[in-house]
């Protein structure tokens, strides 16, 4: 591997991993809804020349844009969402472990939706994302001593999230052979704010702090530009690997910059999921 593709997966996986402390941090000041619509807005407004050029460039059929509106709504906009409101109730830290939960959901959807066979690989990952995701919910083991799930609504939408991110590549993997990765992003944004728009419309009309938002806001449009970047320089075995970098990056960041407590039952959730991410990407 190259010291450049090494530079392009590093960043794309610290952005990932930094998202959940960003999100944190912006939630301060800003309702969920809102902050999901504008944030949304203001990324879909740098991706803008990207999907223009993309319509030039490109003639997209209609079963393309049925998946992508599938996309955008709930493998894009509904997720966005449900983290919104999942974080706001959480911490940082458990939002990094809950959301590697979405690789294990793909595996479980890949067999209920695509009739995918479910190897042995496959039943421990979702064995092993399911049990960690009961441990860091619920901080304790069923039916041994008392829990302290302070967090669990939080915990519990976080999880649920990992579930509608796994709809972004269950619906649109067929689209993405036909249709380039930037553009494909750029307006599965564009189809998610409608739904964003109506969440935001009921929530309180507060405006917070510009800077998380915008800060927020550029996190948005990098990531998905240098993972993109990275997907085109190296193998998805190599993108695979470099994944177990954001839970990583998220737990350090919001350990040392949001003070989260970091039990000893998130630690274990958490070395359970990310077994499950490991035995999902060998499967």
């Amino acid at each position: 591997m190259s010291l450049s593709s090494f530079f392009y997966l590093f960043v794309a996986n610290f952005l990932g991993g930094a998202a959940a402390p960003v999100g944190a941090w912006t939630l301060e000041t800003w309702h969920p809804a809102a902050v999901s619509f504008w944030r949304g807005l203001l990324t879909q407004m740098l991706f803008l020349p990207f999907m223009i050029q993309g319509l030039r460039r490109l003639s997209i059929i209609k079963e393309d844009w049925l998946r992508m509106a599938g996309v955008g709504v709930l493998g894009f906009g509904v997720p966005i969402l449900i983290g919104s409101f999942g974080l706001k109730h959480s911490t940082a830290t458990e939002a990094a472990l809950l959301t590697c939960a979405e690789p294990v959901c793909i595996v479980m959807l890949s067999a209920v939706l695509l009739g995918e066979a479910l190897s042995r690989r496959s039943v421990l990952s979702i064995a092993c994302g399911v049990a960690g995701a009961v441990l860091i919910i619920l901080q304790g083991v069923p039916g041994l001593g008392e829990f302290k799930a302070t967090h669990w609504r939080g915990d519990l939408l976080l999880f649920t999230q990992g579930f509608f991110w796994a709809l972004y590549t269950i619906i649109g993997k067929p689209t993405l052979k036909r249709v380039d990765p930037m553009t494909f992003t750029a307006l599965t944004s564009a189809l998610a704010l409608p739904v964003l728009a109506a969440a935001a419309f009921f929530a309180p009309r507060h405006m917070g702090a510009a800077a998380p938002l915008l800060f927020g806001a550029v996190f948005a449009f990098v990531g998905p530009l240098v993972w993109n970047y990275a997907m085109e320089v190296v193998s998805a075995t190599q993108l695979a690997n470099f994944v177990f970098l954001q839970p990583l990056v998220g737990v350090a960041l919001g350990v040392l910059l949001r003070h989260d407590a970091f039990t000893v039952w998130s630690a274990a959730g958490g070395g359970l999921i990310l077994t499950g991410v490991y035995a999902a990407a060998k499967a």
